[in-house]
């Protein structure tokens, strides 16, 4: 076990017994342990030691105190915490919770992409009664997001209440001056950037529990559509198009999101906090209300519902011999495509291996109904393959455990001051669906990747409306190094190594000021 673990043993063996390391988040670790004087199985979460040195402990431990008086039956609630005393170091925070026999919304998210909206009304209804009691207690959790939504018995169970503006507060109370700007940068001290209020987002005094309304509006959306409403290559990028960019509706991305729902979900996500709902309760019944409205076309007269059916099986006779294809813009295996890393080899391409998943994932996401796998569950399916060595077969098994209809494989090669990239989409089932290659200067890469997503969507596309032009979001550099250094610093995000991606996220900018 790692060093903290080993303390947290010592230092809290007489209370809990640590059994094995559970998860791992940006901002903390859970152990499952056994609480030795109850006799239960519970969770043991402790602050990374890199951010404990940040905190005013105290202050830290009061918030978690409010946080623990919540009860509510859709909220976790915390058992104990503490501190792991380090002499001259920094003390370590921990809370105690029960453990969880289920998933988190995240993992359900993963597997199925989009929820059944009734399923999602009722999971967001239901985080939202949660929330609707914390405020009326005076506490903001600041950071609902799907790792924070925990599925019990098929219902919403919120955790960690408190701890983002435990640790907003205690790096705001430490005396390393440069800390807290750095968190907030990295997105987990007062938010997660893709649910992250614009309000929270440019460090505002006022922030209040409309910034929960906003990132459980995202989280909604997501549960809708596949993916948040704001997406992009950095964290910067997502806040900018938080604060000035359109919101997007469910409807156009899903069209049988009920209209009064697509209304609900664009207010609850408005970039001006007085444009939202006026608290959390008002939004629940607007959910609730939103659910409804889709009930009357199930419950219209027999009458009715007779010569609609005859209406309909002429429709569907007229569509069977016309085409059957109609309706669904791309091939029905390139629905949900698992972007793997592409084979690099030649200077300043290397980058682009793992680069690519997150480039190509980026453009692809939400064209004619394209849901792209997360770049995350992608690479942890992928690590420990040989890249090179690893053959079709070994992509099309990493595709069927990701549950996707197909998967890209490919390469980026260089040389000369040229770079070359060549893809493949194969549907699961082995079935080539399509092949691209292009090719330009090693300066054009952003453009080189446009051209190959249009040529590959040209093998899929079913639609009768063109192929749309694509231009990779938020990214508009034409510096190779620019870009190599934010796909390294993308890399170190996910690997939880926020020190070093700051340092390459800063880089890009430094290279090319225009880089948003």
């Amino acid at each position: 076990m790692s060093d903290i673990s080993d303390r947290l043993r010592a230092a809290l063996s007489a209370r809990y017994v640590l059994e094995h390391e559970a998860g791992a988040g940006g901002m903390a670790i859970v152990y499952r342990a056994h609480d030795v004087r109850h006799n239960r199985t519970v969770a043991v979460k402790v602050v990374r030691p890199e951010l404990a040195g940040a905190l005013g402990i105290d202050r830290f431990l009061r918030e978690i105190e409010l946080a623990a008086r919540l009860q509510h039956p859709h909220i976790l609630p915390v058992f104990d915490s503490g501190a792991v005393d380090e002499g001259s170091a920094a003390a370590v925070p921990w809370f105690v919770m029960p453990f969880v026999e289920g998933e988190s919304l995240r993992q359900r998210l993963q597997r199925e992409s989009r929820l059944p909206i009734d399923a999602a009304v009722t999971l967001a209804a239901e985080v939202a009664d949660a929330l609707a009691y914390a405020h009326a207690q005076g506490v903001v959790h600041r950071d609902i997001k799907p790792e924070n939504i925990l599925l019990s018995g098929g219902h919403a169970v919120v955790a960690d209440f408190g701890v983002a503006k435990a640790i907003e507060r205690g790096a705001a109370a430490s005396s390393v001056a440069d800390t807290a700007p750095q968190l907030t940068r990295v997105g987990f001290a007062v938010g997660t950037p893709q649910y992250m209020s614009p309000e929270q987002a440019t460090g505002a005094d006022d922030v209040d529990a409309r910034a929960d309304q906003y990132s459980l509006g995202c989280v909604l959306h997501e549960m809708l559509t596949g993916g948040p409403p704001f997406a992009g290559a950095t964290p910067q990028s997502i806040i900018a198009q938080s604060l000035t960019a359109p919101r997007p509706r469910a409807a156009t991305l899903r069209p049988e999101v009920p209209a009064e729902l697509d209304r609900v979900v664009v207010r609850a996500i408005a970039a001006d906090p007085a444009k939202r709902f006026p608290d959390m309760p008002a939004f629940a019944v607007a959910l609730r209300g939103a659910r409804g409205a889709a009930a009357p076309a199930r419950g219209r007269s027999r009458l009715l519902v007779g010569a609609a059916a005859l209406a309909v099986i002429a429709a569907l006779a007229g569509a069977w011999l016309s085409t059957r294809a109609r309706g669904h813009a791309v091939a029905p295996a390139a629905e949900l495509i698992a972007i793997l890393p592409f084979s690099a080899s030649g200077p300043g391409v290397e980058v682009l291996g793992e680069g690519m998943v997150d480039l190509l994932a980026t453009n692809l996401r939400g064209v004619g109904g394209i849901r792209t796998v997360d770049p995350r569950a992608v690479l942890r399916n992928w690590t420990g393959k040989d890249r090179k060595s690893a053959g079709l077969d070994q992509a099309l098994a990493v595709g069927r455990e990701l549950e996707a209809g197909s998967v890209v494989t490919g390469s980026a090669v260089a040389a000369g001051g040229r770079v070359r990239l060549a893809a493949d989409l194969t549907s699961v089932a082995g079935e080539r669906l399509g092949r691209a290659q292009v090719d330009g200067p090693a300066d054009s890469v952003l453009a080189l990747v446009d051209r190959l997503s249009v040529a590959l969507l040209r093998d899929v596309w079913r639609s009768r409306e063109p192929v749309p032009n694509l231009r990779i979001a938020s990214l508009t550099t034409d510096s190779l190094a620019a870009l190599r250094a934010y796909l390294e610093g993308e890399q170190a995000y996910r690997r939880l190594e926020f020190d070093t991606a700051l340092a390459a996220y800063t880089r890009a900018i430094e290279v090319d000021s225009t880089f948003a």
